[in-house]
């Protein structure tokens, strides 16, 4: 959890995300903590519909 507010401390401090954005977290293969973000109003990519068994 540490690792996630760090990295979005930083990118808020550096004025990457305001207030009323949205973001995408990731991690990757090394362990480190990704902030993706989109600005405010854009609408998410759709999610895959679930496969029917």
């Amino acid at each position: 959890m540490r690792l996630l507010e760090d990295s979005m401390v930083e990118k808020m401090l550096a004025s990457e995300i305001n207030e009323g954005y949205s973001v995408i977290v990731d991690v990757d293969s090394d362990a480190n903590v990704i902030v993706l973000n989109r600005s405010s109003g854009a609408s998410p990519e759709p999610s895959p519909e679930p496969i029917a068994a």
